[in-house]
């Protein structure tokens, strides 16, 4: 009987302290990776995305994860698309993921969140600087980050047996539409 009111009271104390879990809208998000080579600009879009965060009782975001799949990284170049997937290792890292680590008010037009960037099997802690939209469609974070390829343990891309290198950094744009 004592098990059952621990379990009841557990579960009462899970209940008022409830929070809104909001997912994120693929359709309506957007992630974009640009960079240069000794031959022109380019650029990746992610096609598969998936997320979610937790909005506690006092507007904190907080367990905010994110991933991008390294199949759904796209270029209008078809041998763009091949040579970034294999630098990124898709055989044996599969995602791309961000893991937030500090719960962060989403009022401001501009909020610093720290976490976890997993990029081929490398993690790293990073900050990003995002302005978070708020409507009653849900929370819009939008927002730049640039990285070193080599900081991740990524070779850049190469073609035409090394005529065309790739530049180490890369910016990643993104738009990202989390709905409760």
């Amino acid at each position: 009987m004592k098990l059952i009111a621990y379990l009841f009271i557990g579960l009462f104390a899970t209940i008022s302290q409830a929070q809104d879990l909001y997912d994120l809208n693929p359709t309506k998000s957007s992630v974009q990776i640009e960079g240069s080579s000794s031959l022109h600009d380019w650029e990746m879009e992610a096609k598969e995305l998936a997320g979610n965060f937790d909005l506690n009782e006092d507007k904190l975001l907080e367990n905010l994860i994110f991933e991008a799949t390294v199949s759904g990284l796209v270029s209008d170049k078809s041998k763009m698309t091949k040579l970034a997937q294999k630098a990124l290792k898709i055989k044996e890292y599969s995602k791309i993921t961000f893991k937030s680590s500090s719960p962060v008010g989403i009022d401001g037009e501009e909020i610093k969140l720290s976490g976890f960037l997993t990029v081929s099997g490398v993690t790293k802690e990073i900050e990003l600087s995002l302005r978070p939209e708020t409507d009653d469609n849900g929370i819009k974070l939008e927002g730049s980050y640039s990285l070193k390829m080599t900081d991740y343990g990524v070779d850049p891309p190469k073609a035409l047996l090394g005529a065309i290198k790739t530049d180490n950094e890369v910016t990643i744009n993104f738009s990202l539409l989390f709905e409760s």
